[in-house]
């Protein structure tokens, strides 16, 4: 059965897309980390309902002029990174798929750019200039931007030929033969891609997206049974699974209203056990079922260090537990990678389910409080709920055994993955 699912899954991973997406989300990890790492100093050091930022009494010792110099930096940096991942994305999966079929991968890359920036291109009638959905060349679009991406890449596979040696030399004559060989795909991509845009501004004219997207989120407002609410999350992890992450899920801002009357009676009589909302689904599930993000990506990563003693992963690992202990998962989503990966998906959807129930047994039998306290941004996972109950212990300590069983169930998952990664090694050196 083992050596079935591990055949099956290298096979998926030698389909051209795959391979491609793969070597995509490693070119572009270092992005992800760089990223991450500034998107943890903005919500938990620089920001003042920041956890580092009360835990340290920064605007105690620190001016406001230098915070304020460090937000924009930081700002800055989360904009050309994660901002712009999902372009250079595209240029990466274009670039890929034509060097995978000898096809002029410079050009190809640089055809993907043009033709993702033409789909993102927004009219206005206002204005001749125009205007861009940068929303397009970020993280949440990721999918959408590969996707391009490799139709370029195939578009350059069908309608062009592989450039010859005379014809890849750094010389004018050179690159003008290059040029035109180039000329009927990058044609083709332009018309392609206004055609699309042509579509999207009329979507956007008549709040099409925007209307779905509001119709989703007001399934997870309080009055919206669990099921649906437990539902509509797993569905969010799916989509972040394959490339379009943060569209919706359970916020805080979706039972503020109920958080509120918790919190007034904690505060009028003095303890948890009688709140008028004690499993309220956002805070359970954002405190018991998003260790290092939506799939309790933490446990797969401490999984991966117990299974694969490999020295590159090791470094990968390290890498990405500070973002991921902050619940910032982009880093591991990229450079495991998680996003795609056939086995990783069903304990991502499966574990969080298990752990809200659990959850939810422990404070029917009063093992621990219900979350009742508002928690600080960019508060660690693994402290939500020692922070929303007030200092309890037991909640606490209950975490981490949460953390101990998710790491468990990953665990066959990843040994699965990690037979499955020696294999496609093994066939690369053959291939190669």
């Amino acid at each position: 059965m083992i050596d079935w699912i591990v055949k099956l899954t290298v096979k998926y991973r030698h389909n051209v897309f795959i391979r491609v997406v793969y070597r995509t989300l490693v070119l572009l990890f270092p992005l992800a980390l760089i990223g991450s790492l500034a998107r943890v100093l903005t919500a938990a050091l620089i920001n003042t309902d920041g956890f580092l930022f009360n835990l340290l009494v920064l605007d105690h010792w620190c001016s406001p002029t230098a915070i304020s110099l460090l937000q924009d930096c930081l700002a800055a940096v989360i904009a050309v990174t994660m901002g712009l991942v999902g372009i250079l994305a595209c240029y990466g999966a274009a670039k890929y798929t034509a060097l995978h079929y000898h096809r002029d991968d410079q050009a190809a890359g640089l055809t993907g750019l043009i033709t993702i920036g033409l789909i993102a291109y927004r009219f206005d009638q206002q204005s001749i200039i125009g205007s861009f959905d940068w929303r397009l060349f970020g993280y949440k679009f990721l999918i959408i931007n590969l996707l391009v991406g490799f139709l370029v890449g195939q578009l350059f596979h069908w309608f062009s030929r592989q450039p010859s040696r005379e014809a890849t030399v750094d010389h004018v004559i050179a690159v003008r033969h290059r040029s035109y060989l180039i000329m009927k795909p990058m044609m083709i991509s332009l018309l392609l891609g206004l055609v699309v845009d042509v579509l999207l501004n009329i979507a956007s004219a008549y709040s099409l997206f925007s209307s779905v997207n509001t119709n989703l989120q007001s399934q997870l407002q309080g009055t919206t049974g669990l099921a649906m609410k437990l539902l509509l999350s797993l569905l969010s992890t799916f989509l972040g699974w394959i490339g379009l992450h943060g569209f919706f899920g359970l916020n805080w801002q979706n039972e503020s209203t109920q958080m509120a009357a918790n919190l007034a009676h904690v505060l009028s009589h003095g303890n948890h056990w009688h709140v008028p909302y004690p499993y309220l689904s956002s805070a359970l599930y954002n405190v018991y079922c998003r260790f290092g993000g939506d799939g309790i990506i933490l446990a797969l990563v401490i999984a991966l260090l117990v299974v694969d003693h490999n020295r590159a992963t090791h470094r990968l690992v390290g890498w990405s537990l500070t973002p991921l202990f902050f619940n910032v998962d982009q880093v591991a989503m990229f450079g495991v990678p998680i996003i795609l990966n056939p086995l990783y998906l069903l304990p991502m959807l499966i574990i969080p389910v298990i752990n809200l129930f659990l959850a939810m047994l422990a404070i029917s039998i009063k093992l621990v409080p219900p979350i009742a306290f508002p928690i600080l941004t960019g508060t660690p996972g693994l402290l939500m709920s020692f922070m929303g109950t007030g200092g309890n212990w037991a909640a606490l300590i209950f975490s981490l055994l949460l953390l101990v069983v998710d790491v468990e169930l990953y665990l066959p998952f990843v040994r699965l993955a990690v037979a499955v990664e020696k294999r496609i090694q093994q066939i690369d050196q053959q291939e190669g």
